[in-house]
């Protein structure tokens, strides 16, 4: 029997794992797709390459405001660009490979894991038994239900850095943080580019002095926003996009970014009384799920969907879970950055959000 048992090999459950061992425990990982999870394969690892390449460009394009100049523009070679994102894709991922979880004398196991008791997970027709289990499965990308939009060849951040042509039209369905940052990279590349985002502004996740600085850049760079509106339907043949106010946006490439959804199918979680909704699994303030032998942490768990975030509350969910810790998610104060440029960075509340608290704040 393994004192832990770990649902999902990316930050959070890695961390978790190897905080246990560390500290003496027996622990075993399923993971059904990829180590290192959204963060190292589909997020921050391969985005922040494509934003270092596209920032490289538009710099060199503005040599001018510095005192230089290149007599031309640069001339992006996208494939080569979006060879180096792989390459740094793949050097990331050697930190979370399987010899790096074995080595710290962690069990793995790969395929789709599936609770069959309160005490025991089963894995490709194996069951593992468990004192205590962490779910730490993740998030994916949150696909809305626009008509057509299953039936055309959308991108989500899971598939748009497989592309090695750089789209001549670009549309982003979405106005947060991935697609701000992709709307950025591929204009500076040489896209045109359209942001749809059906909110009145961009990164509602922060403060609206800062959304409004983005959303200038954005505009300044030559990205046309559509906020205030709703994407309606999708013409797959002849790649159109119909918005709320009856015009239509023409795209070669439409990345998706409206939201997550937590990774639970067939997970079994009603028959272990695991509450959970799209959004997230149901925990307390101490990580434990409305079934007291399992915990989950990061992604699956929390409404704030960051790398640090899933590493700061798996140390937790072990430290609690195994040892009595005793420690409380409210305690900690999870800030966030979006990688635009300028970049974009929060830790505590909004003046809206002390407004709402009816907190009165200094604002400068």
């Amino acid at each position: 029997m393994y004192e832990l048992v770990v649902i999902g090999a990316g930050p959070a459950g890695l961390t978790a794992a190897v905080t246990a061992a560390e500290s003496g425990h027996t622990v075993a990982v399923i993971e059904r797709n990829l180590t290192g999870g959204t963060c190292v394969n589909f997020g921050c690892t391969p985005s922040k390459s494509l934003l270092r390449a596209a920032r490289a460009v538009y710099q060199a394009r503005d040599g001018e405001k510095f005192g230089y100049s290149l007599g031309a523009s640069p001339q992006v070679n996208f494939a080569a660009v979006m060879t180096r994102v792989r390459e740094m894709r793949a050097f990331s991922s050697s930190f979370d490979a399987v010899s790096v979880v074995a080595e710290a004398g962690i069990d793995m196991f790969f395929g789709d894991a599936r609770f069959v008791s309160s005490n025991a997970i089963e894995v490709e027709g194996q069951q593992l038994q468990f004192k205590k289990a962490l779910i730490a499965s993740g998030s994916r990308s949150a696909v809305p239900n626009i008509p057509g939009l299953n039936d055309a060849h959308y991108l989500t951040n899971e598939t748009v850095f497989e592309l090695i042509e750089l789209p001549r039209r670009l549309v982003c369905i979405g106005g947060g943080t991935v697609n701000c940052e992709l709307a950025q990279a591929f204009r500076r590349l040489g896209s045109e580019v359209d942001l749809v985002g059906s909110a009145e502004r961009l990164l509602t996740a922060d403060a609206s002095t800062a959304s409004r600085v983005v959303a200038q850049r954005l505009a300044a760079e030559g990205v046309r926003l559509h906020l205030g509106m709703r994407a309606t339907k999708v013409d797959g043949q002849q790649k159109r996009l119909i918005l709320s106010d009856g015009s239509e946006l023409a795209y070669d490439a439409l990345p998706i970014a409206t939201g997550r959804k937590v990774n639970v199918n067939g997970m079994g979680l009603e028959a272990v009384g695991v509450k959970f909704s799209a959004s997230r699994i149901e925990i307390d303030d101490y990580l434990r799920t409305t079934n007291p032998t399992v915990y989950a942490a990061g992604d699956v768990a929390l409404p704030e969907k960051y790398t640090h975030a899933a590493i700061a509350t798996a140390k937790l969910a072990v430290a609690n879970a195994l040892d009595g810790g005793g420690k409380r998610v409210s305690d900690l104060v999870i800030p966030h950055c979006t990688y635009t440029d300028p970049e974009v960075a929060q830790v505590g509340i909004t003046p809206q959000e002390a407004a709402e608290r009816g907190i009165t704040i200094n604002t400068h």
